[in-house]
């Protein structure tokens, strides 16, 4: 959790670097991330030019919360989702 913690100091450090980013990224939040709220989550799309957002109904384990959803998330990614981003 220290390295979560840092990130109120490190983002503003990394956000002049996020729009030279070209690799497309999927970003999955969760809305009910009591460690990583999902405010980070949307800096770092807004300000990614090629990322793809979702903010599930989950806590900070979403892989584990929203099972299904997250699942269909990256296997959608894999099969081609980052090529309309």
């Amino acid at each position: 959790m220290r390295y979560v913690r840092t990130y109120p100091a490190a983002l503003p450090v990394l956000r002049d670097l996020l729009p030279e980013i070209q690799t497309p990224v999927q970003i999955i939040a969760g809305a009910r991330d009591p460690a990583v709220p999902p405010i980070n989550g949307e800096f770092l799309h807004e300000r990614l030019p090629n990322s793809k957002l979702d903010i599930l109904d989950a806590g900070h384990f979403t892989w584990e919360d929203a099972a299904d959803e997250y699942a269909a998330l990256a296997t959608s990614w894999w099969n081609g989702g980052y090529a309309t981003v």
